[in-house]
């Protein structure tokens, strides 16, 4: 049984696997029109690719072997796709898309994310009973927060932990509404 093809862009890819994809544009047949797509990093240098989806009635392909993605970079980078019928242009697409480390030809692997490696960080500073030697810096919401003391560190292990779960789907950022009613 072949696997079901995402009909949307993908957010994140394992260089040097295939990746496959459709996408449906209703104001835009394939029949009339050429879908590209460009990845490209924040950073001058930084790897880029341009890929062309192929016709598939009024529908595009996108299909990549793992050959073709071997070379891909690791990295964060941004996905645009956009339309063209050689005289007109628009984009119709702009997402962020992670590239993550061929697994198979690496060394070494460290799968956690980075939340999961501050959390992992703190809890070994409050275990040992040790202050950082360096100061555990971290913002959010552009708000910047310093790890100097073992109270700083609480509130960090909280933090990271709070994060951690939200990125595995479980997260404690959830409002549960009670009413207290004065019996009568």
């Amino acid at each position: 049984m072949a696997a079901d093809v995402p009909d949307k862009e993908p957010t994140e890819h394992q260089a040097g696997n295939s990746l496959l994809w459709t996408k449906s544009i209703g104001d835009y047949p394939a029949s009339d029109w050429d879908l590209t797509y460009s990845i490209r990093g924040s950073l001058a240098g930084q790897f880029s690719e341009d890929i062309t989806a192929t016709e598939d009635g009024d529908d595009f392909e996108v299909t990549l072997t793992a050959s073709q993605t071997a070379s891909w970079q690791p990295g964060e980078y941004w996905l645009v796709g956009y339309v063209s019928d050689g005289t007109d242009r628009f984009e119709i697409y702009r997402g962020r898309f992670t590239i993550t480390e061929d697994i198979s030809t690496a060394t070494s692997y460290d799968g956690r994310t980075y939340n999961q490696r501050c959390l992992d960080i703190v809890n070994r500073m409050i275990e040992d009973g040790l202050l950082p030697r360096e100061v555990i810096r971290w913002s959010f919401n552009g708000v910047s927060t310093e790890v100097r003391t073992f109270e700083d560190a609480f509130k960090a292990k909280a933090y990271f932990e709070d994060k951690v779960a939200n990125e595995q789907g479980n997260g404690r950022n959830r409002k549960i509404l009670t009413r207290f009613r004065s019996p009568r």
